[in-house]
């Protein structure tokens, strides 16, 4: 009995002393583990954090940065109002186009600048520096212009010489355009003239249109585009929910008919373009003397136009097309 019970005592404590070393060992192994797995994530972040700059944001060339600088320079003089340091900071002494202005100079781009800008107030440029896109000599950024009354988006074509000043600067696709109130739009849509299908306007007409109002020149966003005076042409409905107006941008001895496309709903601007052009100016070698547009129901845009050339009685004649889409675009078509 008393052999049994020793026997039984000493397995008993060969059994605990088995188990104590084996969670010890578990408790290790945990341990150790865990440690290993710590080690290894910490290493792996800071290997992450030391290649991540590298990977994100590789360091831009020295072109790249002397084009970033300049862009940045010219929309921040533009803001402040430095309307001559804009121009000579960052053009080439030989620009071949800003905006309208063709061969031109930055002591003219100075000028015409401070004349379009300097009547309107909490002038702000902000360019996307981040998403410029560069190749060779040319580069395209996307740019907010505001002021008050007017909030578009839109984006620029640059070309720079070889000495990264601008050649060449032309706006392009607008993708964000201010919106009015829709009650604003119905309001000036009753003061002029609405016309049926198909919509006729010929150059016979344009010295009967009245000039816009100050509610007509907030709508559409005057601002937008350069010129002295406009003159209403009228509306015509595309759907339900979209409406086109015509007018007329006078610009020194020229007339642009344009086309604005509206969503009555939202009132919000969808699209605008340059469907007719008449006269000249002093960078023209011709004169438009006729021009007749024609707006079909499916949105089909037809202008026809007549032009003299210089020192001849007879010049050149076309036509040119353009389609409104379902959703209110307006693209020019063969």
């Amino acid at each position: 009995m008393i052999k049994h019970l020793t026997l039984s005592l000493l397995l008993s404590i060969f059994l605990w002393s088995c188990g104590t070393k084996s969670t010890e060992q578990t408790n290790n192994t945990t341990t150790n583990t865990q440690s290993d797995t710590l080690g290894n994530t910490a290493t792996k972040k800071e290997e992450d954090d030391n290649q991540a700059p590298a990977t994100k944001y590789d360091t831009p060339d020295e072109k790249t940065t002397q084009v970033i600088n300049v862009v940045k320079s010219y929309f921040a003089n533009l803001t402040n109002g430095n309307y001559e340091a804009a121009a000579q900071d960052n053009f080439a002494p030989s620009v071949d186009q800003w905006i309208t202005m063709k061969n031109t100079h930055p002591k003219a781009i100075a000028t015409e600048a401070k004349r379009f800008l300097s009547t309107k107030t909490d002038v702000k440029y902000t360019p996307n520096l981040a998403g410029i896109v560069l190749k060779d000599n040319k580069a395209r950024v996307v740019v907010r212009q505001e002021w008050k009354g007017y909030d578009t988006t839109l984006e620029v074509w640059l070309e720079f010489d070889n000495s990264v000043k601008i050649k060449s600067y032309k706006e392009g696709k607008i993708f964000k355009m201010k919106i009015v109130k829709p009650s604003a739009l119905e309001a000036y849509l009753s003061k002029i003239k609405k016309f049926e299908y198909p919509v006729n306007v010929n150059s016979q007409q344009y010295s009967t249109f009245k000039a816009m109002d100050k509610s007509g020149l907030n709508l559409l966003i005057k601002d937008a585009i350069e010129g002295e005076n406009f003159q209403n042409i009228g509306y015509f409905e595309i759907s339900s929910d979209l409406v086109g107006i015509l007018y007329i941008r006078g610009y020194r001895s020229s007339q642009s008919i344009v086309l604005n496309t509206f969503n009555r709903k939202s009132g919000k601007a969808v699209a605008i373009e340059v469907v007719g052009f008449m006269g000249g100016g002093h960078m023209m070698a011709g004169y438009n003397q006729a021009c007749d547009i024609t707006i079909q129901a499916n949105g089909k845009i037809s202008n026809t136009w007549h032009s003299t050339t210089s020192g001849q009685e007879m010049g050149e004649q076309g036509a040119s097309f353009y389609q409104i889409t379902p959703n209110g675009q307006i693209v020019k078509s063969s």
